[in-house]
């Protein structure tokens, strides 16, 4: 019980001073340079992508918490509306970003969550651009949110599509120097990646500041009156 009403407070805050970044760094108004569909596009498959700590260079030394991922269609593509039977794990990964291992295991971080459990979620994305960029309108909330800090390594998302979906191509950049890349293998089950690039998709990541020691016994002490209070108004 405690725990969902910490997520509860958590998501409350987000809604208040949520606050989003763009990785790779620099691309938050550019188009990137090329194209992909291989997140929750096409067939069964896993895609790990892994974004450097460089690029989340702003984030206080305590961490944040991330609560939502978004990305957005690449210039030219057409609106679109879908669904996808899909899983979400994050974890802080040690992995070279420019380079990771093609065994899967090699690139996940011994904090390993799953942020999304494996769920038919609703995908839809607007042109707001006809030769991008597009907003960040492909939005994927994350029902739990993930502790990440920086200084302790890079964020590894590892994502599942089961079956297959009509997601259309977002933006993604093949930077050999923008600390991102990715290793994606078309089976759900396989314990290694057919396929390493150093491309990436353009991510915005929707986060909020871990809540100073201050304002989480602020967070306490009203839901402590709100609790004293139901108690003597409700019988």
């Amino acid at each position: 019980m405690k725990g969902w009403i910490f997520i509860g407070l958590v998501s409350g805050v987000a809604q208040i001073w949520g606050a989003t970044v763009v990785a790779p760094n620099g691309l938050e108004n550019t188009e990137g340079d090329t194209t992909a569909i291989p997140l929750f596009g096409g067939n069964e498959g896993r895609t790990q992508i892994i974004y450097g700590s460089q690029n989340f260079g702003l984030f206080p030394p305590e961490g944040v918490y991330i609560v939502e991922l978004r990305f957005r269609l690449d210039g030219g593509i057409n609106s679109f509306s879908g669904s996808a039977d899909v899983e979400l794990r994050m974890s802080t990964s040690l992995a070279n970003p420019e380079a990771l291992s093609t065994t899967f295991a090699a690139n996940v971080g011994p904090d390993a969550a799953v942020v999304l459990s494996r769920t038919v979620i609703p995908l839809s994305g607007t042109q707001t651009s006809p030769n991008g960029p597009s907003a960040f309108n492909v939005v994927l909330p994350l029902p739990n949110q993930f502790l990440y800090k920086p200084s302790e390594g890079n964020l590894l998302i590892d994502t599942f599509l089961f079956g297959s979906s009509n997601l259309r191509p977002l933006d993604w950049s093949s930077s050999h120097t923008d600390n991102a890349s990715i290793a994606q293998s078309g089976f759900v089950t396989s314990l290694t990646a057919g396929t390493v690039s150093q491309a990436s998709p353009v991510l915005q990541l929707v986060y909020v500041p871990v809540p100073e020691p201050d304002l989480v016994g602020l967070i306490s002490l009203g839901a402590l009156a709100i609790a004293i209070w139901r108690k003597r108004v409700i019988p």
